[in-house]
């Protein structure tokens, strides 16, 4: 009797154990493992930006150039250090154009440049007197003498009311720089100019020249460096005009013509240099060429070279200037 009662309780027993067991919620699934996530790819190196190729120089231009240096300067006056010093004196007649009308007026004009260190000066003779401007290698400077040599005044040109003064004698130096290396064409070569040769042109240089025609540009990226463009006569080689381009508004583009003649200016040193010359200027505010300046190269009144005395191009202050000059820096 009693194995029937344990019986009975536990088919009593199982069927609600199995029903409990039923309601429980089932165990969570365990989330599928996610697969590791890839390391974003590396973009690809760009290769290293190659400098931009120099472009040859037209073999025609180079012809045209080699051939107007061998008859300008046999002798070679070429590179860095081959011109030191320079000295030239001409007679020109010169046009002011601050006023409503252009004045003229004849000087005397010479002017002294070394390279190194960088100094410059200039003396415009009239008579009246001496006008002598000039750069010491610190000082931009000034000074002003009568008909007889006395010096009248000399000063520093320092502070902002002089800068106009400064940016003329600036003006003057790097005219004097072009004449340089346009009467040394050897100077015009160099591994980063590239020479094109444009069509020919017939042009007005002292009478009607039949001209090759050659335009220069230095891809040294020197910001000081204008494009030029260089006519030579055909029949001689010679260099008749030439012009310097503007580099950036407001820059001056310089147009220089020359005439030359072996039988009235002599080679100096074996370099045939023009004896006469005009200077023409255009800018922003002149579209058209207008004549800065005609000048004659007086005869032996070029030398380079020379060990030009250092003195020249300090300015001749007294004590009382100099202490002006200290005041007003």
């Amino acid at each position: 009797m009693s194995r029937l009662i344990v019986a009975v309780l536990a088919l009593l027993v199982l069927p609600a154990l199995v029903g409990f067991a039923a309601d429980e919620p089932p165990a969570p699934e365990k989330a599928p493992e996610k697969a590791p996530e890839k390391a974003p790819e590396k973009a690809p190196e760009k290769a290293p930006e190659k400098a931009p190729e120099i472009p040859q120089s037209d073999p025609a231009a180079l012809a045209i150039l080699d051939k107007a240096i061998a008859h300008q300067a046999p002798e070679k006056f070429t590179g860095a250090d081959a011109i030191t010093d320079f000295f030239v004196r001409i007679q020109a007649e010169v046009w002011d154009y601050r006023g409503k009308e252009p004045k003229k007026q004849s000087v005397n004009v010479s002017r002294f440049l070394t390279k190194k260190p960088r100094r410059f000066r200039s003396e415009w003779r009239t008579t009246g007197g001496v006008l002598v401007n000039g750069y010491d290698g610190r000082f931009f400077w000034f000074a002003d003498y009568d008909a007889a040599n006395t010096k009248k005044q000399a000063h520093l040109l320092t502070g902002n009311r002089y800068e106009d003064d400064r940016q003329r004698i600036e003006d003057e130096r790097a005219e004097t720089e072009y004449l340089i290396r346009f009467f040394f064409l050897g100077n015009l070569r160099s591994e980063k100019a590239v020479f094109t040769k444009k069509p020919d042109e017939t042009i007005d240089a002292y009478g009607e020249k039949e001209c090759f025609v050659l335009h220069r540009v230095n891809h040294d990226g020197k910001s000081t460096d204008p494009a030029l463009t260089l006519w030579f006569e055909k029949a001689t080689h010679e260099l008749v005009r030439a012009a310097a381009h503007a580099r950036a508004k407001g820059d001056r583009t310089l147009r220089f013509t020359f005439r030359n003649d072996a039988d009235v200016q002599p080679r100096v040193k074996g370099v045939l240099f023009p004896f006469k010359m005009e200077m023409h200027e255009k800018s922003e505010k002149v579209g058209e060429y207008r004549l800065l300046s005609k000048a004659t190269l007086v005869e032996k009144g070029i030398s380079f070279n020379s060990d030009l005395d250092e003195k020249l191009f300090f300015p001749p202050l007294d004590e009382e200037e100099k202490a002006k000059d200290d005041e007003g820096k």
